[in-house]
């Protein structure tokens, strides 16, 4: 019995040592990226200090050209987005960076499945596990939405299962350099896409509609100027899922700035790599009118 409980006593402690090795491995991993994900929102959360921050899914991080920005607004800019996430994914990432410094402008690409719509909300948390444990605002979000998720990420090991291989990647040879967290896409679109944005509406999130007006809100008492944005789909795409959207705009007196449908680009099928993301090209004419209608507001910086 002695040998028994010696044998699982030891089997704890060997397997302790091991994750406690394998988590300051992969946190080396992290810190010391050369490229890819890991490298562009390892300063997202923790180094960047940019005047403008771009927050928002994979359409915010190929559509905004940090380069045209900077020019034209002369100011740093920074691009934060993650794809296939939203206000869950940025909500903790801003609130990160206030802890810091306080950026001048934040331009918010809105995906309405992300940012308003009711679904999996724990799917999001995936992005955030490899952060899990180094600050408060990420913490809280597990302790809201998964707080058994939580247990499980005492473990290193847990913690970064599924980020390993990008990690190490990303360490050694990354499969992109972003600039400035931009990540452009190569390529034109060769097929004719069916619409693939449904017209109907579905309900409202009240977790991310929290976020939402919470990240409003908190802007307001920093002085950060904050505007929502949706850039070009490729043709045909139904503007109504973004009625909520406008609508919290509207009560909390937030600039909304819409290209969904712009015809010189929605309906150019040069401009995109797929129905939802534009190419390099697209991406550079966008920003520029995107900057122009930024400036046409009269939005003081």
């Amino acid at each position: 019995m002695k040998k028994f409980i010696y044998n699982i006593l030891m089997f704890f402690i060997v397997m302790s040592i091991i994750d406690i090795v394998f988590g300051h491995i992969c946190n080396y991993l992290q810190q010391h990226s050369q490229g890819g994900y890991t490298k562009a929102q390892y300063e997202a959360f923790n180094t960047t200090k940019s005047d403008i921050i771009v927050l928002g899914s994979s359409r915010s991080i190929c559509h905004y050209v940090p380069q045209i920005l900077e020019d034209s607004l002369k100011m740093t800019v920074y691009d934060c987005g993650m794809s296939a996430n939203g206000i869950i994914f940025q909500y903790p990432q801003l609130m990160t960076m206030l802890d810091r410094y306080k950026p001048k402008l934040i331009i918010y690409e809105i995906l309405p499945d992300c940012d308003i719509y009711q679904g999996d909300n724990t799917k999001y948390l995936s992005a955030l596990k490899c952060f899990y444990g180094k600050n408060q605002h990420i913490n809280k979000i597990y302790t809201e939405l998964a707080p058994i998720e939580k247990l499980k990420l005492i473990s290193n090991l847990y913690r970064y299962n599924s980020d390993l291989v990008h990690l190490v990647r990303d360490y050694i040879s990354p499969g992109f350099i972003a600039d400035r967290g931009f990540t452009p896409k190569i390529g034109t679109l060769k097929y004719e896409p069916t619409d693939d944005e449904p017209t109907d509406t579905t309900k409202i999130d009240k977790y991310k509609k929290f976020l939402l007006e919470n990240m409003i809100d908190i802007c307001k008492e920093n002085n950060i100027k904050l505007v929502f944005a949706a850039s070009p789909h490729y043709k045909t795409a139904s503007f109504i899922r973004y009625a909520p959207i406008i609508k919290i705009c509207k009560e909390k007196q937030i600039p909304f700035i819409s290209f969904y449908n712009d015809e010189e680009i929605s309906l150019n099928k040069k401009y995109f790599i797929d129905s939802k993301h534009m190419n390099i090209e697209g991406a550079k004419l966008f920003t520029k009118k995107f900057v122009h209608e930024l400036k046409s507001r009269q939005i003081e910086l």
